[in-house]
């Protein structure tokens, strides 16, 4: 992935090794470099808790091929909450956790509610999905 800064002379270089077949690929390793003087700085993260990627298809032009399904994706993430604090889950551990506490697993690029969750915990979270939905609507209704 290549990223180039609008407001600032520099690009980085992102590897996410596995883009297009995990939900939220990890951040291997970047090159940033700085246009004005080319001084070049590199990271390599650590496998055990690196930066993962939300919200792909900000990454890609709608006529991607994966384009439609990472929305879908992001979009069912919204709507389950998960994604309501980017910074507090932008590590891979963090990341695990929530959808640990929300009872969410994946099964490719489709979200799911994980088979050993409680009932009654699912059926609080189906509710407030509910509510989130209704308040969605309501605002665009509104607009």
């Amino acid at each position: 992935m290549i990223k180039f800064y609008t407001h600032q002379p520099k690009i980085s270089y992102l590897f996410y090794s596995d883009f297009d077949t995990e939900p939220h690929p990890c951040l291997q390793r970047s090159m940033q470099i700085d246009l004005r003087d080319l001084k070049v700085h590199y990271w390599d993260y650590e496998p055990h808790n690196p930066p993962i990627l939300h919200c792909k298809e900000t990454l890609v032009t709608p006529d991607y091929p994966l384009y439609e399904k990472f929305a879908r994706l992001t979009s069912r993430e919204q709507e389950w909450g998960l994604l309501d604090n980017l910074s507090a889950i932008a590590h891979k551990q963090d990341w695990l956790r929530w959808l640990e506490e929300r009872c969410a697993t994946f099964q490719g690029h489709n979200l799911r509610w994980r088979k050993d969750a409680h009932p009654y915990k699912v059926k609080l979270l189906k509710a407030e999905i509910k509510r989130r939905k209704a308040k969605a609507l309501k605002q665009e209704c509104n607009d």
